[in-house]
């Protein structure tokens, strides 16, 4: 028994008001990358405390936590109420929007990480460096 992804292709599957319960694989899943996430995002908190010294590993934590707590709580939200077969909230249009926010907001983090970051560090250190030779 194979995936088949002939729904996912049809519009029925996406706006559905009332869709199917997921299946229990596809339930657990959706529990533990939920759960993980805001696990995850706790450790990241507490991260926040041990990069004390270093101000920017502390600030990309305080982000990391942001991004994982933020979209493990609303994941959540998203997963109840499929679970609760609420109508329009159940919809499984809503864990696309989840994905693509989750996704740029991920993408944005990275662009910090990889050239904001970088960039602030080298201004910082042209700064300390012409703060040496003045008064």
């Amino acid at each position: 028994m194979g995936f088949d992804i002939q729904p996912l292709l049809t519009l029925d599957f996406w706006f559905k008001l009332t869709p199917d319960p997921f299946l229990e694989s596809s339930a657990l899943l959706l529990r533990v990358l939920f759960w993980g996430m805001l696990a995850l995002g706790i450790i990241a908190r507490f991260a926040i405390a041990y990069f004390r010294k270093d101000k920017w590993k502390q600030k990309i934590a305080q982000r990391v936590s942001q991004v994982l707590l933020s979209m493990g709580v609303f994941g959540l939200f998203l997963f109840w109420f499929s679970y609760e077969r609420f109508p329009f909230l159940s919809m499984r249009l809503w864990y696309l929007a989840w994905l693509a926010g989750a996704i740029v907001w991920f993408i944005a983090l990275l662009l910090y990480v990889f050239r904001t970051v970088p960039a602030e560090r080298h201004a910082q250190g042209e700064q300390k460096e012409k703060a040496k030779y003045l008064p």
